[in-house]
């Protein structure tokens, strides 16, 4: 992720000072079908400030409801921070998550301070805990590879700002996926020989 907290202020201003313009432009797309015979279709898509309305509000909503949001926007946006270990990504803060242990005991938590970052190669998992004096402090690092089938997930372990562990916690089975109007991921392993499964509620889908 990069710029966040400023593309956030800079469509504050373009909401404000530019003129509303048709919300779908249309694509014609040509159809042949039989070698002769043509068929016109069109598509409606979603002109780019229609895109940025939509990254405004989600943005602003966010801020709103949760105040460690923009804490959170300005660490992943603070210079050469040693703690993002890809540029580019996708932030989501952990509305929910659920643990379903062997498919008989689950447990839910709420109200913890931890986002989802999903990256190019990668899923990651930060927690946080803010001070009296409002200030944001990364206190661990969850990295999960992002592949097709079992992928490697370690603890990544920090001293004086720089990593000096990755701790490996084993094979997992990852989905990052929607349902209704929520994203959400999920990754398991087996523990003891018992599946276990990490269900994390990321909130609205991102519609931009």
């Amino acid at each position: 992720m990069k710029n966040v907290l400023g593309m956030f202020l800079a469509l504050v201003f373009l909401s404000c000072s530019t003129k509303k313009e048709d919300s779908e432009q249309v694509v014609d797309i040509q159809i042949e079908e039989k070698g002769f015979l043509t068929k016109t279709k069109e598509i409606f898509i979603d002109s780019d400030e229609v895109k940025n309305d939509r990254r405004l509000t989600y943005l602003t909503d966010m801020i709103t409801k949760y105040p460690d949001y923009k804490l959170v926007l300005e660490f992943f946006n603070s210079d050469n921070n040693p703690y993002i270990l890809e540029a580019n990504g996708d932030l989501y803060k952990i509305i929910d998550s659920q643990i379903d242990d062997a498919g008989s005991k689950v447990y839910k938590y709420e109200d913890v301070l931890t986002y989802f970052y999903k990256a190019k190669e990668n899923f990651y998992i930060y927690s946080f805990s803010i001070d009296n004096a409002k200030k944001l402090s990364c206190t661990s690092v969850r990295r999960i590879g992002d592949g097709l089938f079992k992928t490697d997930m370690h603890d990544i372990v920090f001293e004086d700002h720089k990593i000096v562990k990755e701790d490996y916690k084993g094979e997992v089975s990852t989905k990052f996926y929607k349902e209704g109007k929520q994203q959400y991921f999920r990754y398991s392993n087996k523990v003891n020989g018992d599946k276990v499964v990490h269900t994390l509620n990321l909130g609205t889908i991102k519609e931009f």
